[in-house]
């Protein structure tokens, strides 16, 4: 993710997620690429949320690989961080 991208999810995350309690956020198109060197996990971390990463492609920051053909109900209910 670009420098000034981070900052502005940085940003987002500590204004609106709270910062009680458990939560679960998925993280559509998470696939961390060559160019990239910090996920959004880094954010969520800090805030007690468990984040799911969900891509197309397998790779790092992926636990759930959707090839092509969309999300089944019930299935992120399934991933662990």
């Amino acid at each position: 993710m670009h420098p000034s991208a981070y900052r502005h999810w940085e940003l987002c995350v500590d204004q609106y997620l709270p910062t009680t309690g458990r939560h679960r956020v998925v993280d559509l198109g998470s696939r961390v690429s060559d160019h990239q060197s910090v996920p959004h996990r880094t954010l969520f971390s800090r805030h007690g949320i468990d984040d799911v990463g969900v891509d197309v492609s397998d790779g790092l920051n992926v636990e759930s690989q959707v090839p092509g053909g969309g999300l089944r109900d019930g299935s992120l209910a399934r991933a662990r961080p």
